[in-house]
């Protein structure tokens, strides 16, 4: 499997990580993505099995738009990589740090933990991934 650090600089690492690499969308980032048809073509998606557990309890719970937009993204990762994990955040960390992966997400809190343990992160702004 493919590693996103490559022993590059800080800079040069942030420029190309999330280009042709591997990267993890975190569920809401993920649903997100599909609900605002962002192109996100560009990534090789790692996708931990903690990710899909949550996708198909949400399948569950949720009605209309929202649970048409899990669907799509449950479809989506079909083609992705599918990793074994722990549950939650912690299993989405344990994946990116054994990998070298980045993650894609608006959670505030899943981002300061991921930068504390030197992970690339990125998050979803007006439409546009962001690093």
């Amino acid at each position: 499997m493919e590693s996103c650090n490559k022993q590059k600089g800080w800079r040069e690492m942030e420029t190309d990580r999330f280009g042709s690499n591997l990267v993890i969308f975190d569920t809401n980032a993920l649903i997100y993505a599909v609900k605002n048809r962002l192109d996100f073509s560009e990534f090789k998606l790692v996708v931990p099995k903690a990710i899909i557990e949550e996708l198909l309890r949400l399948e569950e719970k949720l009605s209309g738009e929202e649970k048409t937009a899990v669907k799509v993204a449950l479809k989506l990762i079909e083609k992705a990589e599918v990793v074994e994990s722990g549950k939650g955040d912690e299993g989405i960390l344990e994946v990116a740090k054994k990998l070298g992966c980045g993650i894609i997400t608006n959670d505030r809190r899943l981002r300061r933990k991921a930068e504390k343990l030197g992970i690339a992160v990125g998050y979803i702004k007006l439409g546009k991934i962001v690093f």
